[in-house]
């Protein structure tokens, strides 16, 4: 197996991010630095260490959070109160969220240990559609909004959603395919508003569905053997909800975890 790609189903990044960790002599292979890309790695003989820790492929988990305003996606901010991985107490594995959503929005955002799924649902090449309820502090309406899936400028960037919908004068539906920084209050804003409510509503075809505010569901596959395999049940953590299989993944056997997971959202 590849050096970067162990890293990534060890749970500590993704392959890209993994790559960076490489170059900057972060890695060691049985002791030796490791600085080249490509190496590959015995997964049953091989020890991989990051700065003094040994790595071990963990078992897939997948967390679908209900994210309160206030809370950081990003795990780095030191001088962040609040951090959306405070909002689990109980799942003792290193989770890292899968895209971002702002500080003061609400809604959606999944959370895994795979850098694997986190890079399928998350490069841009695969446009994962992401879909926002927006409320705005001002009238909008059905001409302005169209022109935001023509493309609009701002600041020198042609943004772009994939559908917007007029809900009512102040409030609309937009999906999106690109994870730009702000994207959606930076649109607003060239329609002259200003956002006061952003609520992300659904990933691919995960909904956020009436799950409640800070709590979450929890999807866990421990067999990581890549040969048949049933669809496990949906397990729920002490603060999220269950959600069976079947409601979310499609039926017939699932190859791989990796399959599984993406089953659930594409």
């Amino acid at each position: 197996m590849r050096l970067n790609k162990f890293i990534a189903k060890a749970g500590i990044s993704s392959r890209r991010k993994a790559d960076i960790l490489i170059e900057k002599g972060k890695v060691k292979i049985n002791g030796k630095v490791i600085t080249t890309l490509g190496i590959d790695v015995d997964v049953e003989k091989d020890i991989v260490e990051i700065e003094g820790k040994v790595l071990k492929i963990e078992y897939p988990l997948l967390v679908a959070l209900n994210k309160p305003p206030g809370y950081v996606t990003t795990l780095e901010d030191r001088h962040a109160d609040l951090i959306i991985t405070d909002l689990i107490q109980d799942i003792k594995l290193r989770l890292f969220p899968v895209g971002r959503l702002d500080k003061d929005a609400e809604g959606l955002i999944l959370l895994t240990n795979n850098g694997d799924i986190a890079y399928r649902l998350t490069h841009p090449k695969f446009e994962m559609e992401k879909e926002y309820l927006v409320w705005t502090d001002g009238n909008l309406d059905w001409t302005g909004i169209k022109t935001l899936e023509k493309g609009i400028e701002w600041e020198g960037e042609i943004l772009t959603a994939k559908k917007v919908e007029l809900i009512e004068s102040r409030k609309i539906r937009i999906i999106l395919t690109e994870g730009k920084k702000r994207e959606i209050k930076n649109m607003v804003r060239a329609l002259g508003c200003t956002v006061i409510r952003l609520q992300r509503i659904r990933i691919g075809k995960m909904v956020l569905g009436d799950l409640e505010m800070g709590k979450y569901r929890v999807y866990k596959m421990k067999d990581m053997d890549l040969q048949k395999q049933s669809p496990p049940a949906c397990l729920s953590s002490g603060m999220g909800q269950v959600k069976s299989v079947s409601d979310s993944a499609e039926g017939g056997d699932v190859a791989t975890p990796y399959d599984y997971f993406l089953s659930l959202i594409i």
